[in-house]
């Protein structure tokens, strides 16, 4: 993903037409009791991945105390 700061880097051809051409991620955050990983419908938009997940869930609530994840797309 690019920079906050407004400068964009540019990603390698073949990554980005992996995110575009993909559906399906697996998303991990870590919680109380190790990695949590659920595989996630998403999008690939204006050089960001969108994960959609309802609020009440444990990923939900990690996240709002922990930002950091990870994604795997294949």
């Amino acid at each position: 993903m690019p920079p906050r700061s407004g400068s964009a880097r540019l990603m390698e051809p073949a990554i980005e037409r992996i995110l575009r051409e993909g559906r399906q991620a697996h998303v991990a955050v870590v919680s109380a009791r190790g990695p949590h990983v659920t595989p996630e419908l998403y999008a690939w938009a204006e050089q960001r991945l969108w994960v959609a997940f309802a609020h009440t869930t444990l990923k939900a609530r990690v996240l709002s105390a922990d930002p950091r994840v990870a994604v795997l797309v294949a």
